[in-house]
C-alpha cells in the first residue's frame, strides 16, 4: 500500500511537470506584439540609433515624423519566439530605441530578429516594411564612422 502511494505521487508530479512545461511552451511560442517588449507611450521616444549591416555606419533618427513612421510599423508587427536558426554571417540592421538616455528597445535583424538577445521571427511583410522605412529615412541622414554592433 505504501509503495502504491509513492507511485501515485510520482506519477502526479510527472503529470504536473508536463502540464507546466506545455503551458510555458504555449506562452513563449505565441505571437506577440511590440507591447510585450515596449509598453511605454511611443511619443516619449526621443531618438532611434540605426546601424546598417551593409556599411556599419551609425545614423541617429530624431525627427518626430521619422520616429512616428518607424513606431507605426513596429506597432503593427507581430513577433514569434523561435529557436535560433543556424549561425549566419552578417546582419541587416540594428536599431536602439531611446527615451532620454535610456535604451528601451533593442532589435537586431539578422537571421531572424533578436530582441534583448532573444530570437524572434517577425512576419515577413512587416519586416520588409520596416526595412524599407528605415532605408528611406536613413538615406537622408549623415552617417558617423563605422561602429558595428554594440
Amino acid at each position: 500500500m505504501h509503495r502504491n502511494k509513492k507511485l501515485y505521487i510520482a506519477i502526479s508530479l510527472v503529470i504536473i511537470a508536463v502540464i507546466v512545461a506545455y503551458l510555458t511552451y504555449l506562452y513563449w511560442s505565441r505571437e506577440q506584439t511590440i507591447t510585450r517588449f515596449y509598453s511605454n507611450d511611443p511619443s516619449k521616444i526621443d531618438k532611434i540609433e540605426y546601424v546598417s549591416g551593409s556599411d556599419g555606419r551609425l545614423r541617429t533618427i530624431t525627427a518626430s515624423a521619422d520616429l512616428n513612421k518607424i513606431t507605426a510599423v513596429l506597432s503593427t508587427a507581430t513577433f514569434k519566439r523561435t529557436p535560433k536558426g543556424p549561425d549566419s554571417t552578417g546582419w541587416s540592421y540594428h536599431i536602439k530605441v531611446y527615451e532620454g538616455n535610456e535604451i528601451v528597445f533593442d532589435l537586431l535583424q539578422g537571421n531572424g530578429e533578436f530582441i534583448d538577445d532573444v530570437h524572434y521571427t517577425m512576419s515577413t511583410s512587416e519586416r520588409d516594411t520596416l526595412y524599407d522605412v528605415l532605408a528611406e529615412i536613413t538615406a537622408k541622414l549623415p552617417a558617423k564612422e563605422e561602429v558595428g554592433v554594440q
